[in-house]
């Protein structure tokens, strides 16, 4: 028969460190982000690729940090000095355990929780012989008999716990433990991270099969937008195959995959479209494909499933959004002329405003760099 004490006891151990692990990685990721966006901020005119990196670069990190917090714990556990006084001796029927790593440590630790449930249980059985006692009528009870009513057994199967000399000199456990948080509180709060991260995940799963069943509806561009795409991908050095698709249940254009990469329009956009329409359009996907978008996109997505508690998480995902769209129109204005591609915004803009609006504004806020970075150089260009 399977003994889920032992996990449970496990469990309950790992959660304090754990749960410590994650608060420290919030004050410590908030210091980064506040870093990184004075960095930014004094580091004048960046390009947008240069601040995407920098965000990423951010992000990941952030999401490291309750890992490299709880592998430190672990080192500082394990490095402790061994010596002859570091055996902890439990008379319950648990063997002694050499404190000399950190497995060791764990089984120190779950053994003594078993002594103090013990002793626990023992305090309860003599709380109720106590109790039986004294709803007997009173009467006077010689010293002789007072010393043969204590049993011996008892005394001698008493739970004798020697400290070990780490603990004497200072328990480690305090740095980790949470302080003010006692009981079961620390294993609720993992169970509460665990299961908002499972839901997260399996939204992003969710989605991305999602996707997966619209490809089975998408319908291939013809050949010669499909040449198009090609020599347009091969003059921004992308080295892979990239594949065009229309379909009717995408509301914007968008790409999908990383190392087989395929773009897919709206087919009523893309019948509306002229050719050096068509080409600006392409030119910003293409730059999603050659920066690796839809791979940075999913890692971006999975920190915040683990760390949706963290404010940084999130403030450093809205910039990643903004920084890669507007890197990609970088893309797209080195390919194209700025002025044609403004003005071909401006119309995916009016023909998705009316049933599209988040898309409708997504467009705006790119034109509107695009726009701005055209008045840049025709001043400079003038001057």
């Amino acid at each position: 028969m399977i003994e889920f004490a032992p996990l449970t006891e496990m469990f309950d151990i790992l959660s304090r460190p754990l749960l410590q692990a994650l608060i420290n990685g919030l004050w410590q990721g908030m210091a980064v982000f506040g870093l990184v966006w004075l960095g930014l901020r004094a580091g004048g005119r960046l390009s947008a690729t240069t601040r995407h990196a920098v965000w990423l670069i951010s992000l990941m990190l952030i999401g490291f940090l309750p890992l490299l917090d709880l592998t430190a714990g672990a080192r500082r556990v394990a490095k402790e000095p061994a010596s002859s006084g570091n055996v902890e001796t439990i008379s319950g029927g648990d063997e002694a355990v050499m404190s000399g790593g950190f497995s060791s440590k764990l089984s120190e630790r779950i053994t003594e929780h078993r002594s103090i449930s013990n002793r626990s249980r023992s305090r309860g059985k003599a709380d109720s012989y106590l109790s039986q006692e004294l709803s007997q009528p009173a009467r006077r009870v010689t010293m002789a008999e007072s010393a043969r009513a204590i049993p011996r057994d008892s005394l001698s199967g008493a739970p004798a716990i020697t400290v070990s000399d780490a603990e004497r000199a200072g328990d480690v456990r305090g740095e980790w433990v949470i302080e003010g948080l006692g009981g079961r509180m620390p294993v609720l709060f993992i169970l509460l991270w665990l299961t908002v991260s499972l839901l997260m995940s399996m939204r992003i799963a969710r989605s991305y099969l999602a996707i997966h069943r619209l490809r089975q509806g998408f319908v291939r561009a013809s050949t010669g937008d499909s040449k198009r795409v090609a020599g347009l991908a091969e003059a921004m050095g992308i080295g892979r195959r990239v594949n065009l698709f229309f379909s009717d249940e995408v509301p914007m254009p968008m790409t999908i995959g990383t190392l087989w990469p395929l773009i897919v329009l709206p087919k009523e956009l893309a019948e509306s479209l002229s050719h050096a329409e068509f080409d600006s359009i392409m030119a910003h996907e293409l730059a999603h494909i050659k920066r690796f978008d839809y791979l940075t996109n999913l890692l971006q997505r999975l920190v915040q499933a683990g760390l949706f508690f963290h404010p940084a998480v999130w403030l450093i995902g809205r910039y990643l959004s903004i920084e890669r769209e507007l890197a990609c129109d970088d893309w797209a204005v080195k390919t194209c002329e700025p002025r044609r591609y403004a003005s071909c915004l401006t119309k995916l803009v009016e023909l998705l405003r009316e049933s599209k609006p988040l898309a409708a504004a997504t467009g705006i806020l790119f034109g509107k760099h695009v726009i701005n970075m055209e008045g840049r150089n025709d001043s400079q260009s003038q001057s």
